[in-house]
């Protein structure tokens, strides 16, 4: 249930509870663009995070390659998962 994508002023409230999925994208990644039919099926609330718009977010995060995808816990990194093997941890997730 993806919901869009991001306010930098309300990044932190939006992540301090609960469990949230960060997906660090790029429009012109294409492992990025694979992702998006699994991401439609978390049962998590998900935020969208364009590192070409956002780059001191990603910065923030040390977001290093694409695609990224992490889970923030209570506003705690839980899991992270970089690169091609994303789909298939999201599966196990």
């Amino acid at each position: 249930m993806p919901s869009g994508g991001i306010e930098e002023m309300n990044l932190d409230f939006q992540i301090k509870s609960g469990k949230v999925l960060l997906d660090f994208y790029a429009p012109w990644c294409a492992p990025c663009k694979q992702l998006d039919p699994l991401l439609e099926r978390v049962p998590l609330k998900v935020i969208k995070i364009n590192v070409d718009e956002h780059p001191e977010i990603a910065g923030q995060y040390d977001v290093r390659g694409l695609p990224t995808v992490i889970v923030m816990e209570d506003g705690v990194e839980a899991v992270r998962f970089t690169g091609n093997k994303v789909a298939e941890r999201l599966r196990d997730l």
